[in-house]
């Protein structure tokens, strides 16, 4: 996998979701940062796309592709020096990506999944043995929640849930179940969420 190809996968997929910050002035400083000149990096800001105007904060994500392993800790410092030039609460949405430019490079599932479990400075995801780019996407809050729109309510779990709730709850009509479904898989977030479904209580 190349920094390149992961670069196209990104701005494709987050067509419509996100938008890129056009201004490359804060992320060429952040790639700066990197004393270490650890490989080919790249840096997203990235901001949530709303139907109401609203403005969120800016996500920062941070890809470098790595020629081997031992580096990873180089990509650590590089990613812990971004967060001290973020400003609050900026800091909480910064994702490192880690890369490699061959698929020799011997690192185990294992090493990949004791990495990504730490928190530490951000949240980080490491090319897996054997993934491809949209695999390593979709483990990260760029994935999309796809509507399959599936036969059998047993596999689906949101018509699942909607089902027992109606059994519950007589004002969950089916047209209640359409709003609910069409927020749910419409991309937004937690506020948004709650004034598309519960306008009564916006302020």
């Amino acid at each position: 996998m190349k920094i390149e190809e992961l670069n196209t996968f990104i701005e494709s997929h987050i067509e419509g979701r996100f938008q890129r910050e056009t201004d490359p002035s804060v992320a060429n400083q952040f790639l700066g940062f990197d004393t270490n000149q650890i490989g080919k990096k790249e840096v997203f800001r990235l901001q949530r796309i709303t139907k109401n105007g609203n403005r969120h904060n800016w996500k920062t994500l941070l890809m470098v592709e790595l020629k081997d392993k031992e580096d990873i800790q180089s990509a650590l410092q590089w990613s812990a020096t971004v967060k001290d030039a973020l400003l609050d609460p900026e800091t909480a949405d910064l994702y490192l990506l880690i890369l490699f430019d061959s698929n020799d490079i011997d690192i185990s599932i294992d090493e990949c999944y004791s990495i990504e479990s730490s928190e530490k400075y951000c949240r980080k995801y490491i090319q897996r043995p054997g993934q491809a780019a949209h695999e390593l996407i979709d483990r990260t809050f760029l994935s999309k929640l796809e509507d399959t729109q599936l036969q059998d309510d047993a596999v689906d779990p949101i018509n699942t849930a909607m089902a027992a709730t109606a059994e519950k709850h007589l004002w969950f009509t089916v047209e209640e179940q359409k709003k609910w479904r069409a927020a749910l898989l419409s991309n937004e977030t937690g506020n948004e969420l709650i004034e598309s479904l519960f306008p009564e209580i916006k302020n």
